[in-house]
């Protein structure tokens, strides 16, 4: 009897897990309808996003070349979801045609990181992605560098510099964990001037500031720590 139980529990498991699937296929096609309505890539404000998808389908339509991404998050939690695989997708759509991407992560418990990241790590080593993980270094860092990453535990920006121009990702809030983040600007290189470009550069200088003050991920380091995993 425990048998037949522990068969029919893992075969409901694995129904949810392909219907959670093939509802997030059918809204991430939706989603790129919806956008390839709104084209050519201009200047945003969106009021909410599901933030793995929205931003991966402005980096498919920018193709950006010779891109250095400089992403910011908070745990990683978000890895640990099923749309781990959408944001897999926008750290390769990030590093293809020539880019590389550093992704900083601010939350104060690194092990909690690590867990988080560490089958993602694992991805971007099998498959050689131009992608570094790094974790922002709380108990070494400068006072400005902490205020920066308080700053960002919920405002989470991504910057990138290419040879089609500059763009701008901000997330006015997105709370740790979360799918959504509220509040987001979106400004593409036909669009960086003025104020954007101050915007832009002031940043994209504070996320300089705390990749200075991290360390990079090391997948064998953490790895031979036994960092525990989830049930």
């Amino acid at each position: 009897m425990e048998l037949i139980a522990f068969v029919v529990g893992a075969l409901v498991a694995w129904y949810l897990l392909k219907k959670l699937f093939s509802a997030e296929r059918i809204k991430l096609n939706s989603a790129e309808v919806r956008f390839a309505e709104h084209k050519p890539i201009r200047k945003e404000y969106l009021k909410i996003v599901a933030c793995s998808t929205d931003l991966k389908l402005r980096l498919d339509a920018l193709e950006l070349k010779n891109a250095f991404c400089k992403m910011v998050g908070y745990d990683g939690s978000y890895f640990k979801t099923v749309h781990n695989l959408v944001l897999l997708n926008v750290l390769r759509k990030a590093t293809a045609r020539n880019g590389r991407l550093s992704y900083v992560f601010v939350a104060r418990d690194q092990q909690a990181i690590a867990q988080n990241i560490l089958e993602a790590a694992k991805v971007v080593e099998r498959e050689n992605l131009a992608i570094e993980f790094w974790l922002f270094d709380w108990e070494n860092a400068s006072e400005d560098a902490q205020d920066i990453a308080t700053e960002f535990s919920t405002k989470h920006p991504t910057v990138a510099s290419s040879d089609q121009g500059d763009v701008l990702w901000l997330e006015g809030n997105h709370p740790p964990g979360a799918k959504h983040a509220y509040g987001v600007l979106f400004v593409p290189p036909v669009d960086m001037q003025g104020d954007d470009r101050v915007l832009f550069d002031e940043v994209d200088a504070k996320v300089a500031k705390l990749l200075e003050n991290s360390t990079q991920f090391n997948l064998n380091e953490w790895t031979n720590r036994d960092v525990p995993q989830a049930a």
